[in-house]
């Protein structure tokens, strides 16, 4: 059985009633933080997202949930791989430590992800987890989850920047891309695993 085609009406009748919506909020708008005399600084926001084609968009959605702590394999500084590994939009597959400025660019042969976390999710679905153990101390590194948690935070604060455009534009391409966003999520939600977060001994 499949949820994509359930998902997809439901976020299309969130899309006709955004865009219903926005003569009504006009009169009685909910969110008022909205400033028109910001529209070009809304746009220029979420200029970068816009100039991409609706599958690269959706690439920043990963397939799986993110892993919070991973630490750095080359330096291990910090608070147990807690914001260890910092990612920028300009470079988007590459992660760099903020000690030791170590930049791992995914896949990197240094760090072979070639070990599987391997479990069910609630369908009862194999999901497999990559990542590196270093052969020195026995410590798992989820890097291409760390990656992860950052395409999928960036393209969340995308999705707040284009509600704010659409809200001061009523640009309905704004919206569509949002939408395009919460369909992907709802489709890939019910595959997803439960993620306890904690920072076992061995996980880096």
């Amino acid at each position: 059985m499949t949820t994509r085609w359930p998902c997809r009406i439901v976020c299309a009748a969130a899309l006709l009633a955004i865009l219903a919506s926005y003569a009504a909020a006009e009169e009685h708008p909910v969110y008022t933080a909205i400033d028109p005399a910001k529209t070009a600084e809304y746009e220029s926001a979420v200029e970068r997202v816009m100039a991409m084609s609706d599958e690269e968009m959706l690439s920043y959605y990963p397939e799986l949930p993110f892993i919070i702590y991973t630490e750095c394999p080359n330096c291990y500084g910090g608070s147990n791989g807690n914001g260890v590994l910092t990612w920028s939009i300009d470079r988007p597959n590459e992660l760099r430590c903020r000690y030791c400025e170590n930049v791992i660019s995914l896949p990197d042969d240094r760090y072979p992800e070639t070990e599987r976390l391997v479990g069910q999710n609630e369908l009862g679905e194999e999901v497999a987890f990559p990542y590196y153990v270093n052969p020195e101390n026995g410590a798992r590194h989820y890097l291409s989850g760390q990656l992860w948690r950052h395409h999928r935070g960036w393209l969340t604060g995308q999705c707040n920047a284009l509600g704010r455009a659409w809200r001061a534009t009523g640009n309905p391409e704004y919206a569509r891309r949002v939408v395009l966003v919460l369909d992907k999520a709802a489709t890939l939600y019910p595959h997803w695993p439960a993620i306890h977060n904690r920072h076992p001994r061995n996980v880096r």
